[in-house]
Parts: structure tokens; sequence; C-alpha cells
């Protein structure tokens, strides 16, 4: 067979594949791009052949895919891993699944999309945390825990459950102050069991018991000096209701989690941290 004919074949295989397939060399730069490369990376090969990969597809952690390439250039073997990255500054972060094989003059680089099956996985995942913190709250209501004991294990279960580093519940005692009934923390804990919490006029607090739904604030001053962390809005909280018959009994709270900034690698690394 011709070679030529071989070599046509292998590209329109290629091009008709739906991942992505880059070839890059030693310097990290694009020497060949599929159509599904182009339509993930969201630019035409023409903008892409010659420039370094990671100026034109922002990686969440550069450190790690350079790990990988240097693991594979050095053994001769594949890598594989997941990493998130996007299109270009303001564009939503996407997971893909990446392999990198060494080949000659540098490495050849397969991608996908799987953003819709991390979503999935991660529902599933808060599902059975869910689950899992409802039958634990069960088990020890079933065994007649005493109520000191099953609000700090709610607390817990909340906090676990946002991947927060504490959580308290509370409830109200008349209309001007809450009371701590239960908290857990991973290190020191910052509202013990009793303290009580004075309450802003027209604060989060009082407007989630009037609208009873869940409110969320950030760094708010409160004119009360006495206020506890919580009135104060130490960094930030979710504050959700506790309903009873005659209506909302008190608050859980527990701070936001936050999504550590991502960050890209400078567009030398690729060439600087090669073996």
């Amino acid at each position: 067979m011709d070679p030529l004919s071989v070599r046509l074949s292998s590209e329109e295989v290629l091009e008709a594949l739906a991942e992505g397939f880059a070839v890059l060399d030693d310097d990290g730069c694009y020497v060949y791009v599929n159509a599904g490369a182009e339509r993930l990376i969201g630019r035409a090969a023409h903008e892409l052949l010659g420039r370094r990969a990671m100026e034109v597809f922002a990686v969440a952690d550069p450190s790690s895919l350079l790990t990988a390439a240097r693991h594979a250039r050095r053994t001769g073997q594949p890598v594989t891993l997941e990493t998130q990255a996007r299109q270009g500054p303001g564009e939503s972060w996407r997971w893909f699944a990446v392999r990198l094989s060494p080949c000659p003059g540098g490495l050849a680089v397969a991608f996908r999309d799987i953003s819709a099956d991390r979503q999935v996985e991660e529902r599933l995942a808060r599902l059975a945390a869910q689950q899992g913190a409802m039958s634990r709250v069960a088990t020890a209501v079933a065994g007649s825990a005493d109520a000191a004991h099953l609000f700090a294990l709610v607390a817990r279960e909340t906090a676990i459950l946002l991947g927060a580093p504490y959580a308290g519940v509370s409830r109200f005692e008349g209309a001007d102050r809450l009371v701590v009934v239960g908290s857990w923390s991973a290190g020191q804990r910052r509202h013990e069991p009793g303290t009580p919490i004075p309450l802003v006029a027209g604060g989060e607090v009082e407007r989630l018991r009037r609208l009873e739904s869940p409110v969320r604030f950030v760094q708010t001053p409160s004119p009360h000096p006495e206020a506890a962390d919580l009135e104060r809005g130490y960094n930030a909280y979710v504050l959700a209701p506790v309903r009873v018959a005659e209506g909302i009994w008190g608050v859980v709270f527990s701070p936001p989690t936050r999504r550590p900034p991502c960050v890209t690698t400078p567009s030398s690394a690729w060439a600087t941290s090669r073996p």
C-alpha cells in the first residue's frame, strides 16, 4: 500500500474522532490538532499551531499536568489523568480526561470533556452523603441519644455535607437572641453550647425568621459590639431555618465553602520544566 495513502487514511481517522487529539513538540507547542481539539479548545487550527498549549488553554492545575508530561517522557509510557481547563478568562471550568503518550519529538495528547460524567458522580456522592447523614441521625434518635448529643451530631453532619470547618445549631429565645445548643468543629470550636447570640434588628437572622427560608450574608458590621461572631458575619455564613409544628424553632449555621482560586502556568513553564 502506498505510504502516502496510509498517512492520509490515518489523518482522516484522527479528524473523525469526537475527542480531541493534538501533538505537542518538545517545547509544548502544537504541531497538529484535529477537529475535535479545535472544538474543545474553542480555536481553529491556524490559531493553535506553533503556540504553546498552556498559552491558549488555561489549566486549573498546571503542575499536575507538567508532572504527568515529564513522567511520560521519562518512562516512555502513556499517562492518564483528569484535570480542569477552560477556553479563556470568564469561561466556565470543565473537566477533561487526558492521555499523554510520548512520541518522537514530543507528546501525543488525547482528551475528552467529562464534565457531564463528573456532575453525575458529584450528585450521586452528595446523595450518598445526605443519606448517610440522615441514617446516622436517625440511628442516634432510635438509640435515645440525649438532646445535646443529637444537636452536636446535626452540626457535625452539616459541616461534613457542606465541606465546612465547623457548624452549629441554635434556638430562638424570644425575638432578640439565639442560643447555641450544639456545635462541631474540625479545629477550635467557635460557638460553645449555651453561647447567647444577640440579634441585630433588621439583620439576616430576622429575615430568615420572617421568610422561613435560608439566607447568606458576608461580613455585615454589627452596631452591637457584644454581638457574637454569627451576627457580625464572621467571614460569611449560610443560615438554614429549623422548623417545628409551632414555626421556626432555630437555625443551623455554617460558613459556606470556598473553591480555591485556579491558577495558570506561565507560558514558559513547559519549556523550563522539561527534564
